[in-house]
């Protein structure tokens, strides 16, 4: 069941008005109605599954963030995090949250709640299993089903952005972190798929100057390191990564990889 405390956050993606629960469901006040999953996630999406951003997707990327590749990355996002004050009664917003792993590793002060978002039903599935104090919808980006000036934080990991949504959502004193993949990210995986991907080489310039478009960027922080790792620990790493969707990993020789690199740009600043 959804926590009532939630319910003030949140609008009908059709009409935008408030909800209430009635039963099991969320009914506005125009009367659309959308049932409260079992598990207390919320499908505000009619979109179809997703061929790329299936169970076993997040399956593999849940037991990569428990192999503790990530942790350096939960680290320096909370030392951002905790250099900011952030607006009382205010909630964490994760926009592309998957499995929530980052969602329910946030050390976020003042925190009204947590809400994570993402448009892979799979994936909210699984977070709204792990983590019952949060709580997890499927929509889309260019509909937040979250109501004016409601949010403190965003955070936006390798997720695409609308600008637009977010300032709506963001309280005039919230702030947005948004993490950008770096040329060296899994650069062991780009070598070893050499000749099977879309882009050899990854650039980030592009998204980069697109985040200085929409965000007064009030600090910024590159975390790079490289992690050993074992052949197992490397075919769950090749089975949870979108860039290898079109490859097929069986045919990689992944024993090549001893070593992975995580390289990454985090920005904290203000939607303009």
């Amino acid at each position: 069941m959804v926590n009532k405390k939630y319910l003030s956050y949140l609008r009908c993606p059709l009409c935008h008005s408030p909800f209430e629960i009635v039963n099991k469901s969320l009914i506005c006040q125009s009367g659309h109605c959308f049932d409260i999953a079992k598990k207390g996630y919320i499908n505000f999406s009619q979109r179809r599954k997703d061929r790329v951003y299936g169970h076993d997707l997040f399956k593999n990327r849940a037991e990569v963030f428990e192999m503790g590749l990530f942790v350096p990355i939960i680290t320096n996002l909370n030392q951002l995090i905790s250099e900011y004050i952030f607006p009382a009664n205010s909630i964490l917003l994760d926009v592309g949250c998957g499995e929530g792993y980052y969602t329910k590793n946030i050390n976020y002060l003042n925190c009204a709640g947590r809400v994570g978002l993402d448009l892979a039903k799979e994936g909210i599935m699984m977070a709204s299993t792990k983590d019952k104090e949060g709580l997890y919808v499927v929509a889309d980006l260019a509909n937040i089903p979250i109501a004016d000036d409601s949010v403190g934080l965003i955070l936006d990991i390798f997720t695409p952005a609308n600008y637009k949504e977010f300032k709506r959502v963001l309280m005039p004193e919230g702030i947005i972190i948004k993490a950008i993949p770096r040329e060296g990210y899994l650069k062991e995986l780009r070598k070893v798929a050499s000749g099977l991907l879309r882009k050899e080489e990854y650039d980030s310039s592009e998204v980069g100057q697109y985040t200085e478009r929409n965000i007064s960027i009030m600090a910024s922080k590159r975390v790079s390191y490289t992690k050993s790792i074992s052949i197992d620990e490397a075919k769950k790493i090749a089975s949870m990564t979108p860039m290898l969707a079109n490859v097929d990993i069986n045919s990689l020789d992944l024993s090549l990889i001893d070593k992975i690199t995580i390289d990454e740009e985090i920005i904290l600043g203000k939607v303009k």
